[in-house]
């Protein structure tokens, strides 16, 4: 409850601070993000994960050249309730290149407008399907036909295993990602006897 309320009082803030978006004022620009540390040479088992997985600076998905960087999109919608996937790098990272929380969930009004919470967004993927959610926008790092991984233990690896983790860390719904049937409800908080 105290949730909801410190949400209902944000917001409005919020609206404020993007105001000038609305109004044909430039929002100021996001502070640069500090240059990555290198990433270790591929070994052993990332190897074979690699070897048709070209790094983003060298991906012809990622390049464009001669075309102007997309604007942050507006993922306050989603934020209202999902506060703690505004500074996650998955987000960051999609937002940056024009790519919304609804270009891979749906629209999901019916689930941004659900005040108890039990509707599921529009889409969500089981584990079995996140690669292949991934690849219509990445082709390029999909593994080609016939692609065997080198060890067992990379068989089952999906793209957010390693890139960019989207979870809740403390999840208050799970659904069924494949029927978006609702599996459980929030624990009640045993010193009020409410949902946390």
């Amino acid at each position: 409850m105290r949730l909801r309320l410190a949400l209902a009082l944000a917001v409005p803030l919020l609206a404020a601070g993007c105001a000038g978006k609305t109004a044909g004022t430039a929002a100021p620009a996001p502070a640069a993000a500090a240059t990555p540390a290198p990433a270790p040479a591929p070994t052993g088992t990332t190897t074979a994960l690699h070897a048709n997985h070209p790094i983003p600076e060298q991906d012809p998905d990622f390049v464009r050249s001669g075309k102007p960087k997309p604007s942050l999109v507006d993922n306050l919608r989603c934020f209202t309730c999902h506060a703690n996937y505004d500074d996650e790098p998955l987000v960051l990272f999609h937002a940056g290149g024009g790519v919304s929380c609804e270009n891979c969930h749906g629209e999901s009004k019916k689930h941004t407008n659900d005040e108890d919470n039990v509707t599921p967004p529009d889409i969500m993927y089981p584990r079995e399907k996140i690669a292949a959610a991934c690849w219509k926008c990445h082709p390029s790092v999909k593994p080609p036909p016939g692609f065997k991984p080198a060890v067992a233990e990379d068989a089952n690896k999906v793209c957010t295993d390693c890139h960019f983790r989207h979870r809740l860390p403390q999840r208050q719904r799970v659904w069924d990602k494949a029927t978006g049937k609702l599996l459980s409800e929030p624990p009640e908080n045993p010193m009020t006897g409410t949902e946390p």
